[in-house]
């Protein structure tokens, strides 16, 4: 169960309202939606929020072979035609950049064709078009007064007493990501060594470095020249496990290299850092700068190891001086980027939308 329905079945009770979810394949949708359509009257249903895979629909099945096709686009029509507020969340559009998008030759051809053919349906069914931010609207093209910012939520998993404050010996930043070829780790990792070599007293710092383990053996070559310093410590754990180590960092780092894509990214660890109350250091990718200024959150550096080493200075400097503070931080958090603030947002958002259209 996702943390999204979590929410909403809170949210569910705690206002009086019945939540009906719609999940699962083709054909157990289709039966959901007969249900639905037999036993519910529309003028009662307040609004529908769809996440939508990062797959076409017809495709979304566990074996990627329709088995009712037409499910989907019955149940858009069936809202449109009731008038019912209808919005969905769009989390990625890397099929429209060849550098991201792995497939090739004819697939490739017909994946996008049918992500474009999916994107034209969104646009005309619904009333809100929720995605990460909205810089990704340049390239999706929705009217702007239908689109909303969505990113990603979290759940606070730290009390303000238990926050690491001040640093010991040394300072401590931390990266947990994948190693895909944006990520900009190269950059990251000649950076701290500039860093290192430049500030070995006890303003040096360890780069706590996490990632999935088949990825490091597939890109040791990239940590090779670092291996061995330090202030380099490499580490393979799960999502679950990630506590003890967010605990110890005096702040985060997002390094990734700017390109289309990346530049309207929102990623997932951002909120997660800021669930830690994690000051974030990040490289000046379009949305995470916008992010990272309305939330007073951290510091922004260009995407090479040069200013990266600079921005390392200027953390420290800001924590030193309370400027980045992480109980102001986890505050800012709580109030506005957990799932339940998020759920609230599309409340807030579907509902607006159904006054706009006179319902």
């Amino acid at each position: 169960m996702t943390n999204m329905i979590k929410e909403f079945q809170k949210f569910g009770l705690d206002n009086n309202i019945d939540i009906i979810f719609i999940q699962g394949n083709q054909l157990e949708r289709t039966r959901q939606f007969k249900k639905i359509k037999s036993l519910v009257d529309p003028n009662d249903i307040l609004y529908c929020y769809i996440e939508l895979p990062n797959i076409p629909l017809i495709l979304s099945n566990e074996n990627h072979i329709p088995s009712s096709p037409l499910i989907d686009i019955n149940f858009f029509k069936f809202l449109k035609g009731n008038f019912v507020p209808f919005g969905g969340f769009l989390r990625d559009i890397y099929w429209m950049f060849d550098d991201m998008y792995p497939l090739k030759g004819v697939k490739k051809i017909v994946m996008v064709q049918l992500n474009k053919y999916y994107l034209k349906l969104y646009q005309k069914y619904f009333d809100v078009l929720f995605l990460p931010s909205l810089k990704m609207n340049e390239y999706v093209l929705s009217s702007p007064e239908k689109v909303h910012a969505l990113p990603s939520g979290g759940q606070c998993n730290v009390a303000r007493n238990e926050l690491h404050l001040h640093p010991s010996k040394k300072w401590r930043a931390i990266y947990v990501g994948s190693l895909h070829g944006t990520a900009g780790i190269l950059e990251l990792l000649k950076a701290f060594e500039l860093y290192n070599l430049n500030n070995q007293t006890n303003k040096a710092i360890e780069l706590i470095f996490i990632c999935r383990e088949n990825e490091f053996d597939l890109n040791k070559s990239l940590f090779e020249p670092f291996i061995n310093y330090g202030w380099l410590n490499i580490f393979h754990e799960d999502s679950e496990n990630l506590s003890s180590y967010y605990l110890t960092a005096d702040f985060a780092i997002i390094p990734y290299s700017r390109n289309k894509y990346n530049d309207f990214a929102m990623p997932v660890k951002a909120i997660e850092y800021l669930s830690y109350g994690l000051p974030i250091l990040s490289t000046n990718l379009s949305a995470m700068t916008l992010f990272i200024r309305e939330n007073e959150c951290g510091y922004i550096v260009e995407d090479n190891h040069v200013s990266i080493n600079n921005g390392l200075l200027k953390v420290v400097e800001l924590i030193e001086n309370g400027n980045l503070q992480k109980t102001k931080i986890l505050s800012t958090f709580q109030k506005s980027h957990t799932w339940r603030e998020r759920v609230l947002e599309i409340d807030k958002a579907l509902r607006e939308a159904d006054i706009r259209n006179g319902k």
